[in-house]
């Protein structure tokens, strides 16, 4: 963004607390409204950011300025403010973008939040404000398509059906909700995030047919969400950090791409992964499970990217995993293998490869057809190194230790040639000193 269209303040914040130090509140308040002046007399500003930390009001010189009714995106991130700027709507009837995430806003007054029908508003964040509580009704936040209510302590969401024609995007993550209210209603909703709740079912998830990520880690659940095959466009999917104990209701899936079930205590994935599903999935993460075996059921998807196996229980992994083609990235530390298939070094597309923190004590001399960008595998007994890793070639592609363990040898070498120089030397000063002694005889016998 030019800065014609977009005021970027982000050293305002320096100044203030430059100024804060040795001026009373009275002068850096002045500055402030000066530097705020000045940005605002530029022409064709349209997006509007004041991160200034310790802010409680909005500068009188800001609610002052003509230039706020053309502002259709206003950013007031990381202050102190309490309240909602009901004073900056009257000044801005075409604000469609409000970012309030970061202040201290507790609670909304129902006359404060009566005050956004005198705006178009489209997005509204309100993370990370400790918000308590709502007003009973959402009806003056109708037409609003993307909310933003993470990182608060709210513990119920009133009346959202209120929001059905029009939301898109809701973020409720990281409050303390049990149940989410009236959320089947929401049929044009397309990305809901609800990580880190409390909740243990989720009722009418099954209606928002037009649903395509959806975050459900860190919740009391112990099975998937009843409805979920009937998510048609659902391509994103997590719900880590929960209990499960049936993944039957997931299988159905048709164009899931991204999977995540970390830390769910999978012990064994289902080999009866769809064909349909196999087919889709280009990112899948199984972290921190108790997976004894590698997934087989993962062989089948030929467009997997990126697979995270970290932190299980994995003794071997099958050379059959060179079927994955289009794999680019694969973590597999933390486990227990003793060895490392050849059939990694057949993948063509292969970038990332993580294998620290293992038992593996022998590397294929096959591993040096891989072109990584990053190859970690410290923290295993090895003891037998290719000599083929160690070419120029490969120099950027094998591990920290093994960088250290050429750099010792290479000292070493060093060593052992000043100790045979400095021998060679001892034996040339002998030597010099032997044929003094023969001249200095040989001289006095003549005379």
């Amino acid at each position: 963004m030019t800065s014609s269209s977009q005021v970027g303040v982000g050293f305002w914040s320096d100044l203030y607390f430059r100024y804060n130090l040795c001026s009373p509140f009275s002068e850096v308040r002045r500055n402030l409204e000066a530097e705020i002046r000045k940005a605002l007399s530029q022409k064709g500003i349209t997006e509007l950011s004041l991160p200034l930390k310790g802010i409680i009001s909005l500068p009188q010189s800001l609610l002052n300025s003509p230039a706020l009714s053309s502002l259709t995106s206003v950013s007031l991130i990381n202050n102190h403010i309490t309240t909602l700027p009901i004073a900056l709507f009257d000044k801005c009837p075409n604000l469609i973008d409000l970012d309030l995430s970061g202040n201290a806003i507790a609670s909304i007054s129902w006359e404060h939040l009566q005050a956004l029908k005198k705006i178009r508003l489209k997005t509204l964040n309100l993370s990370s404000n400790g918000l308590r509580f709502l007003p009973s009704s959402l009806d003056p936040m109708v037409g609003i398509t993307t909310l933003k209510l993470g990182k608060n302590k709210l513990e119920r969401i009133p009346n959202l059906e209120i929001l059905s024609d029009s939301l898109n995007v809701l973020d409720l993550s990281e409050n303390r909700l049990v149940e989410v209210e009236g959320l089947g209603s929401l049929s044009h909703l397309q990305d809901l995030d609800l990580h880190s709740n409390k909740i243990t079912e989720l009722d009418g998830i099954g209606k928002l047919r037009e649903l395509t990520a959806l975050k459900l880690s860190s919740n009391l659940l112990t099975t998937i969400p009843d409805g979920i095959r009937n998510l048609d466009f659902l391509d994103s999917f997590d719900v880590s950090d929960n209990a499960i104990e049936n993944f039957d209701e997931l299988w159905s899936r048709k164009e899931l791409t991204l999977l995540r079930l970390n830390n769910t205590g999978l012990s064994t994935f289902p080999t009866s992964l769809s064909l349909e599903l196999a087919h889709s999935l280009a990112v899948v993460s199984l972290q921190y499970n108790k997976l004894t075996v590698f997934p087989l059921g993962l062989l089948a998807c030929v467009n997997l990217m990126v697979l995270f196996l970290n932190n299980n229980h994995l003794e071997s992994i099958p050379f059959e995993i060179c079927r994955l083609v289009s794999l680019k990235r694969l973590a597999i530390s933390h486990n227990r293998l003793s060895s490392i298939t050849s059939g990694i070094a057949k993948l063509p597309h292969l970038e990332f490869l993580e294998m620290h923190n293992n038992k593996i004590e022998t590397i294929p001399i096959s591993f040096a057809a891989l072109k990584l960008k990053k190859w970690t595998f410290e923290g295993n007994p090895i003891n037998n190194i290719p000599v083929e890793l160690l070419t120029e070639a490969n120099a950027s592609q094998i591990p920290m230790y093994l960088n250290e363990l050429a750099k010792v040898f290479s000292l070493y070498f060093l060593c052992y040639l000043c100790l045979m120089l400095f021998v060679f030397h001892i034996i040339c000063v002998s030597c010099y000193l032997c044929l003094c002694f023969i001249l200095f005889v040989f001289h006095v016998i003549c005379v």
